[in-house]
């Protein structure tokens, strides 16, 4: 039986670019085996996964890749890190379908195919269900049911953890160790690989200099131990939530996301809002904003409720997906377009500060939109820390960064309230992380807690 996927001294770089972003990679999957990836973020695991589809622009290429013995990608399937950019329907149930329709499967036999990958995956909604208003975990979810109902022989899923909750991991590697023992071939691209110990056979691991390395043992991310906690003095609130209520509009019909909710935030305090995968953690912090109004209570930014254009300057948001914030041509001018808004004269070297302190002053000429997804992620956290803010909200900030990375992020956040009294505000799926905040706010079955 021929290799599910043969790579040979494979190489790739960019167009109108001469260095090559990795090279002589070689690789072997034969069936029923689970390879996995890891490096560090921005180092090239995204793209060899993206090069492996071929889905890549045609760039400085050379060796080959194979795909059950011919080349074909028809034969594969790859889980994005951004599940936004994959989603072409707009209800679920018309987005697990597509693949089988440019299959020519027949009609009657796509709704029972159709149901059981949604509920393989943890997504048991009704199929017209919008896949907007999914979470980005959720979507995540929906991309791997519409791979495996059209069951390929090769799957590659590109960093789950970041996306996936605790619960959708384990359901994972249920599904992963299935898929091996039916013959697929398997490769996984992730920042904290010993996660998947239990299903991978082989480990390889990017050096940071452009070669992929087979790797013997485990590699094993060290849990991030930083304790920056700070005591704080009794200060007004700058956030503050009472009694509030926010719902899912579906169709004619509200549904509580959760309800009867306070809680305040107070000047140089950092809080993490912790919940799985659609629990309402994005929805909290665009309510935060004032883009979902809440069905009841009360809710304050500074003592007023909040108007998105009164917040502006004050108030610092990053979202799940940085695309979505990044529009400059070069990283520079992205980093810097907000504070030489805001009239201030030293606008070069506020920008300039804000690339050192994420770690990227040396992409400061590249295009923000041919970053890694986790590199996005620094853009746009340095954007919005230029500006220095009197609140940050940051939705997922970890995602795609590794934790080395992880773990100097949010000593710039403790520098920040230090430094600024600035309240930050972190959503994350991964409790676990071992990053000491001052408070846990937890949603879980529709309320929120204090931990």
């Amino acid at each position: 039986m021929d290799p599910i996927l043969e790579i040979y001294k494979y190489a790739y770089g960019y167009p109108e670019t001469e260095a090559v972003l990795f090279r002589d990679i070689s690789m072997v999957i034969e069936p029923g085996e689970c390879h996995c990836i890891t490096g560090s973020t921005g180092v090239g695991k995204s793209t060899l996964l993206m090069a492996i589809q071929g889905v890549l622009p045609r760039g400085n290429e050379t060796g080959s890749i194979r795909i059950c013995g011919n080349g074909s990608r028809q034969a594969s399937g790859l889980v994005l890190q951004n599940p936004d950019t994959q989603i072409l329907t707009k209800s679920i149930g018309a987005e697990v379908a597509f693949g089988l329709e440019n299959m020519n499967v027949a009609a009657k036999e796509m709704m029972p195919k159709v149901l059981k990958a949604l509920q393989e995956a943890g997504l048991e909604f009704p199929i017209d269900r919008d896949s907007k208003k999914l979470s980005m975990g959720q979507k995540y979810r929906l991309i791997l049911s519409s791979l495996l109902v059209m069951q390929p022989r090769l799957l590659m899923v590109d960093e789950p953890s970041g996306q996936l909750d605790a619960e959708g991991l384990a359901s994972l590697k249920l599904i992963l160790k299935r898929l091996k023992s039916s013959g697929m071939g398997l490769l996984i691209s992730e920042h904290r690989p010993q996660l998947f110990s239990d299903v991978v056979d082989v480990f390889w691991k990017f050096d940071g200099k452009g070669l992929l390395h087979r790797v013997e043992n485990v590699p094993v991310t060290a849990a991030n131990d930083f304790r920056g906690k700070k005591e704080q003095g009794k200060k007004d609130a700058v956030v503050s939530a009472k009694d509030l209520s926010v719902g899912d509009e579906t169709g004619s019909v509200w549904s509580d996301v959760w309800s009867d909710v306070s809680f305040k935030v107070y000047p140089g305090e950092m809080v993490a809002v912790c919940g799985k995968n659609g629990s309402g953690k994005t929805t909290l912090m665009r309510c935060l904003t004032g883009a979902v109004t809440p069905q009841s209570g009360e809710i304050g930014i500074f003592g007023e409720t909040p108007v998105p254009k009164n917040l502006r300057g004050r108030v610092g948001c990053l979202f799940q997906d940085p695309s979505r914030q990044l529009f400059e041509d070069i990283v520079f001018r992205e980093v810097a377009f907000q504070v030489r808004r805001s009239g201030n004269r030293q606008w070069k070297e506020t920008a300039d500060a804000a690339l050192n302190r994420c770690g990227i002053k040396h992409l400061e000429a590249v295009s923000p939109h041919k970053l890694s997804y986790g590199q996005q992620h620094l853009v746009a956290m340095a954007m919005v820390i230029a500006g220095e803010p009197e609140i940050l909200l940051l939705d997922d900030p970890f995602t795609g960064l590794d934790p080395e990375i992880s773990e100097k992020i949010f000593r710039l956040l403790d520098w920040l309230r230090e430094q600024n009294n600035t309240a930050v505000i972190v959503t994350t799926h991964h409790p676990e992380d071992g990053l000491l905040y001052d408070r846990r706010l937890v949603i879980r079955e529709g309320s929120i807690f204090e931990e």
